[in-house]
Formats: C-alpha cells, structure tokens, sequence
C-alpha cells in the first residue's frame, strides 16, 4: 500500500491522499519527513509528489509512507508577507506577453511601427484590464442578484473579449492606415503571447486561493489551507495546460512559421475551459444548465473556424 501523511499542528489531517487506504493496512520500509518553511512551492510540490506516488503504486515495487508537515497558514495572498502576489503575477503576466511581442517582431518590423504598436498594445491592455473587471461584476450580479456588490476582481475571459475587440478597433481604425503589413506577424504571435500570460495569471489565482475545484481527497487533489479542506486544483490544471499550449504553439511557429496558431489556440482552449468548468467548485453563476463562461467557450470554439476562414481569405487578397 501507498499512502501520504499529512500533518497539521501534530494532528493527522489526512491519510488517503494517494490511495485512500486505512493507516492500520500499512506496511511501510521508509519513512520520509518533510519540514518545508518555503510555503511558495509547498502545495505545488505535494501535488506532484502525489502524482508520482501514484505512478510508483501503479508498479508495484516499492512500499513506504511519505510524511508531510503542514504549517497552519492560508495560501500566499503576500508574497513575503508584505507584497499581493495575485497583483505581482498580473504585472509579470502582461509585460512577459509584452516583451514575447515585441522579441518575435524585432527584426520584422521598423522603430515607428514598433512605437505605434506599442501604444496600440497599451491601450488593448488596460481596455483588457477593464472588461476584465467588469465582466466579473456582471457574472457577480448574476449570481447574487440584489445582494451583489461592486468587486474589483477581474476575469479572463472578460480581459480576452475587451482586449481583442480594443485592439481590432485600434488596428483597423489607425495603425492599418500607416502599417498595412504587421498584421500577418501579430496573427501568429498573438496567440502564444495569451497564453504566457495566462499561465502566469493562474498561478496568481492559485497563490490566492481562487478558481479552484470541488472538493476532493483524491491524489489528484490539493489541500487549501484558505479553504480548510481538500480541492481539485483547477488554476493549477489550466496553468500546466495553457502552458502546454504555448510550448506546441512556440514550437510550430518556429519550426514550420505555422498560420494558424490563433485558431488553434481557441479550439484548444475552449474545449478544455469548457470541461474543466464542470469540477470549478468556486460558486458559478449557472445561466440554464452551462456557466457563462461554457458558454464563451462555445461561442471561441465556432469563432476559431470563422478564424480560418478569414486567414485563408486574407492569403488570397495578398495573392
């Protein structure tokens, strides 16, 4: 048998991590105490360590009981105890899609279109920002109704939505007129740009303690201190998948200079935002049967063909 020990204040919390077995079947031959102060890494190390003790069960080899001390603390709302760290991975978020732009057209395009593009990305990134916040307070509204309150939360798929439809009107309205070219390189960056930023962001949430899952006391769960019990780490799950997505779109691009990096990226992304919203255990808003945000997933999903169609049309007009 397998199993993983989980201490807090010198009180067993939980001994089914792994496998769920009962303490008294165990026959163990090592004994592993963890003491870990650096809490950043503490629960993503659980997490995975759990995953590979799942693995080494699996195979049958090896028996032993793997002990872990949990300090009585939240998640980490203060990095340092001093600064928000939900704030800190937003900043990190937008200036590491900022710099993959602007390192991508660094030789493709000149100092002005740089200049100009730089504005235009400013002003796509706080209208992203914006609808971001305001999007959550409509989903807000809709969940508590005359209860709700202004927040100033903010959500992806609102910021994505605000972002684009700023940008398209910024491009078409202005930077077209001087730069008529830059949008055949912005297409294919775009893309793996969201998605660094994102799997940031969602490492903010999970450092905050938000968009997690449903209760769970599986291997594949994490205990929230924030929460007192044990959940499927859904922000967790959407930073390694996203993360995933940047590295196969990072990799298409460089290899084969790939077109349909932007279409490829919504199919990917609405399929599994779509999913993975069904074990989202924070309260969501439900319009009929589907969240709000199952249904943006289905409305990205018919926009990614609409996508390829307009690339392809674009390919015959320079033709």
């Amino acid at each position: 048998m397998y199993i993983c020990l989980v201490f807090k204040d010198q009180y067993v919390l939980s001994y089914y991590y792994v496998i769920g077995q009962p303490l008294g079947s165990v026959r163990f031959d090592i004994i592993a105490l963890i003491k870990n102060n650096s809490q950043y890494l503490f629960h993503i190390f659980l997490f995975f360590s759990k995953f590979l003790f799942y693995l080494i069960f699996l195979t049958q080899k090896i028996k032993f009981i793997f002990i872990i001390k949990l300090e009585k603390k939240d998640m980490y709302p203060k990095l340092f105890g001093v600064i928000d760290s939900y704030t800190v991975m937003m900043i990190l978020a937008l200036l590491s899609a900022v710099i993959t732009l602007f390192l991508y057209t660094k030789n493709k395009i000149n100092k002005l279109e740089k200049i100009d593009l730089l504005i235009v990305i400013c002003v796509t990134l706080v209208a992203g920002l914006l609808f971001a916040n305001f999007y959550q307070n409509i989903y807000d509204l809709i969940k508590y109704k005359k209860e709700y309150h202004y927040t100033t939360a903010i959500t992806f798929y609102g910021g994505l939505i605000g972002g684009a439809i700023f940008f398209f009107i910024m491009y078409f309205k202005f930077y077209k007129k001087h730069h008529p070219g830059i949008m055949k390189y912005i297409i294919r960056i775009a893309p793996i740009c969201i998605c660094l930023a994102h799997t940031l962001g969602r490492i903010g949430c999970f450092l905050e303690g938000c968009c997690y899952g449903i209760d769970s006391n599986a291997w594949y769960s994490l205990y929230f201190s924030s929460l007192g019990r044990s959940v499927i780490p859904t922000n967790l799950y959407e930073a390694v998948f996203v993360f995933i997505i940047f590295i196969v779109l990072l990799i298409l691009l460089k290899k084969k200079n790939y077109l349909y990096t932007l279409p490829l990226y919504m199919f990917s992304y609405s399929i599994f935002r779509f999913l993975i919203e069904f074990i989202r255990g924070d309260d969501r808003a439900k319009i009929g049967v589907l969240s709000p945000s199952q249904y943006i997933s289905i409305l990205l999903f018919i926009c990614a063909f609409i996508t390829i169609a307009l690339i392809r049309k674009h390919l015959k007009d320079e033709k």
